[in-house]
Order: structure tokens, then C-alpha cells, then sequence
């Protein structure tokens, strides 16, 4: 399955298709999907922003010049001590929040904290 958006504001093929998920079970259904989406005679371009960097669509492009790649740093991170990090972050207005934290293979990391 694919989710998308079209924006238009392309002279002659005056829409994009911006692709905010992509799902495939095997690379012939994979395949299919680019296809389906190369065969709209109106799109001037396709946007995947958050493709992962090894995904293989370069190998199913005809003109692979066509497809264009930007890495972006990232990185992930998991707060062991939520009420700190809480106490910790700054907040635009006073307020109340309910929250329960849990990691499926850490029992010792499930609580729930209320912040005031």
C-alpha cells in the first residue's frame, strides 16, 4: 500500500506526489507500487522524504539519475529517568500531564508519572 498527496505547481506536468508511507511484502509488489506510481502522466515529481537510506529503489528506476537522495543525521535516544527529563524540559503554559512509560523487554522501566 502507499499513502500520498498530490500538490500541483509543475509548468507542464503540474503535480507531485509526495509519499508518506510505503509497505510491501515481496519485490514484485514493490515494483508494482513505483509502477503504479511512474504511470501518472500529470506528476512532475515524487517525494519520499522519509525513505530509509537503503532502500532499494534505485535498482527499479529506469533513469536512476532521476531519483535524488539526501541523508539527514538523526539519532534515537530513550529517557531512563522520565520524571527528571520531565522536571527538566521547559513548558509554554501551566498545566497537568498524566503519562505512563513502559518498555516491553525492561519490567523495570514501566511507571507512570504525573507532572503538575
Amino acid at each position: 500500500y502507499t499513502l500520498r498527496t498530490a500538490k500541483r505547481d509543475h509548468a507542464s506536468r503540474s503535480q507531485e506526489i509526495a509519499i508518506r508511507d510505503l509497505a510491501w511484502l515481496s519485490p514484485s509488489a514493490y515494483r508494482s507500487l513505483w509502477s503504479f506510481i511512474g504511470r501518472h502522466d500529470l506528476v512532475g515529481s515524487v517525494r519520499w522524504d522519509n525513505a530509509p537510506s537503503d532502500d532499494p529503489a534505485v535498482e527499479y528506476f529506469m533513469e536512476p539519475r532521476m531519483l535524488h537522495t539526501r541523508d539527514y543525521e538523526g539519532f534515537w535516544l530513550r529517557v531512563v529517568d522520565a520524571p527528571a527529563a520531565l522536571a527538566g524540559r521547559g513548558w509554554d503554559a501551566d498545566g497537568e500531564l498524566s503519562l505512563a512509560i513502559s518498555w516491553l523487554r525492561l519490567a523495570w522501566s514501566r511507571l507512570a508519572v504525573r507532572s503538575v
